[in-house]
């Protein structure tokens, strides 16, 4: 079952007509996400691109081994450094136990899409991940959410905290790690499969093993057989890959900032929503020494924005030419970085990526760089059998869910009222009222002073009903103990935190109640051409 990509809750306007209505915000891209004449198009000039494809390929094959990638994923670099392969590409932030459902929705969206081109084209593409470990969010990535045993909501964090400033890459697991992987196994139900994955997962979140890398290697047990390659952009290699796009976005006084800001007006007076908040005078690379430092323009040179840094334009020119491992991008170059790097065809983008990218189309025209066609990816919700048998039981559908729960269990509570005690309350207050209105005449008559009076007498008498029928309705909801505990348990399932499922719960508990065959067959019923929100009943 598919539901309308409009119908879809917290979907923001930009997303919706990018969905629904393409040529209402075609301006702010380079190519629509349908058809094959975008494909081959964006196909055409990547192949006409040069590119250190050898370089490329020799960071890749070490950093896939160090992930545990299997023999596919080696075959697909060797596509891409001899066989001038063509790139769909996806990514996220690199985090804990894997970060959340769409993630693995993501990847499978790029896996899927790169096997249904092969079959349509003569070209060969290759699915690659972006491991964002350079974001210094770390508030984003430190903690998962879950639905533990008992069908309660759980969180589960990291207690430590990188230094200030340091990108999620430097961030190395404490052996308090071990304890919170106790406590994944405590809350989550045992299965046949569960032993098995939580011995991966200790040895991919090992105390002394960096975040990115943890995550790297937990992803890629489970994509291993699909041959998606991996890439941690943190590493030194990579930005002396990326080092021409720093030092232009420097030598030019960053035309990236001028871009965004011309695409931020144009949303704005098309009344959509922007997603980077920039300002004049910033450049869009961080400096590294140590910590992350952002960097503006002030009064004719170059400061770090904490104030600690200082530079004139030649200096940071010469250091970015000397030691382009110094510099990472921020939010405006991340992807334009990646697609300098890679023959990128399409970005595979959550709702927010596809806003975001609303505001780079400028950016990539001014580095020369092709804008990829930004791909949707898939949006699901995954139904259990219990939650099925509960929605069948009460009547329900998903969509009677996505919403506050506390609205659905008083309309189910509504309903078991019985019929003839709703009735009779009804037909006392229209009786009370009537009754009431009918005097007014004769106390007009005899004193009509007298009439405020009746009326405040009028609405005590419906206030004290309706309290009343509340009275009802609330204790029926207490009797409706076993409805309630049924109701919550699917909602914290199927819209955890009034949120999508997708953007909410870690993937790993699923996997260890359905194992690992859970990625084959999301990948088998992901319908990639389609770009409604997707069920799937388990």
């Amino acid at each position: 079952m598919k539901i309308s990509a409009g119908n879809i809750p917290g979907t923001n306007t930009l997303y919706k007509n990018y969905l629904t209505a393409f040529d209402q915000v075609a301006e702010f891209y380079a190519h629509p996400y349908r058809g094959e004449t975008a494909i081959a198009s964006q196909a055409a000039q990547m192949e006409a691109r040069p590119l250190d494809r050898r370089a490329l390929g020799e960071v890749l094959r070490e950093q896939n081994t160090r992930f545990g990638a299997g023999d596919k994923t080696f075959a697909n670099i060797d596509k891409l450094v001899d066989d001038n392969a063509l790139v769909i590409i996806t990514g996220q932030q690199t985090g804990l136990f894997g970060g959340p459902l769409y993630v693995l929705y993501k990847a499978l969206t790029a896996i899927k899409l790169v096997d249904r081109l092969g079959r349509q084209c003569e070209r060969c593409f290759v699915p690659v991940f972006w491991l964002a470990s350079d974001d210094a969010d770390f508030a984003e990535v430190d903690h998962i959410d879950l639905q533990d045993k008992n069908h309660a909501l759980r969180r589960l964090a990291l207690q430590a905290q990188p230094p200030a400033g340091r990108p999620v890459s430097e961030f190395i697991l404490p052996e308090t790690i071990s304890g919170l992987i106790d406590e994944l196994d405590h809350l989550t139900q045992n299965s046949e499969f569960k032993p098995f994955l939580l011995d991966i997962i200790k040895q991919s979140y090992a105390p002394g093993t960096s975040l990115s890398d943890a995550f790297g290697r937990w992803l890629m047990t489970l994509l291993r057989e699909f041959g998606i390659i991996f890439i941690d952009p943190s590493d030194a290699r990579i930005r002396r890959l990326a080092a021409p796009v720093f030092e232009w976005e420097i030598r030019e006084h960053s035309p990236s900032t001028t871009a965004v800001l011309a695409s931020t007006q144009r949303l704005q007076q098309k009344h959509l929503p922007a997603q980077i908040s920039i300002r004049e005078g910033r450049l869009n690379v961080f400096y590294l020494d140590g910590r992350r430092h952002s960097l503006a323009f002030k009064n004719g040179s170059i400061h770090s924005t904490d104030g600690s840094l200082q530079f004139s334009h030649q200096e940071l020119l010469a250091l970015v030419q000397e030691h382009p491992e110094r510099f990472s991008p921020n939010v405006v170059l991340r992807a334009l970085t990646q697609d300098y790097i890679f023959p990128t065809v399409a970005y595979v983008a959550g709702p927010a990526e596809v806003s975001y990218f609303a505001q780079l189309k400028g950016v990539y025209e001014r580095f020369g760089v092709p804008m990829p066609i930004i791909y949707p990816r898939k949006s699901l919700t995954l139904i259990e059998p219990s939650a099925d048998r509960i929605m069948d039981k009460y009547h329900l559908s998903i969509t009677d869910f996505w919403q506050n729960p506390e609205v659905l269990l008083t309309e189910l509570a509504r309903q078991a009222i019985p019929d003839d005690l709703s009735a009779e309350l009804q037909r006392l207050k229209k009786r009370w009222s009537a009754d009431l209105q009918s005097l007014e005449q004769a106390f007009d008559h005899l004193d009509h002073t007298l009439l405020p009076m009746l009326q405040n007498a009028e609405g005590r008498a419906i206030a004290t009903l309706n309290h009343l029928e509340k009275k009802i309705l609330q204790a029926t909801k207490r009797k409706q103990e076993t409805v309630r505990a049924q109701i919550m348990r699917v909602a914290n399932s199927v819209y955890p935190h009034q949120t999508l499922q997708e953007r909410v719960h870690n993937y790993t508990p699923w996997l260890f109640k359905y194992g690992p065959d859970l990625v084959e067959r999301l990948y088998e019923l992901l319908d990639v051409s389609s770009f409604e929100h997707q069920l799937i009943r388990l």
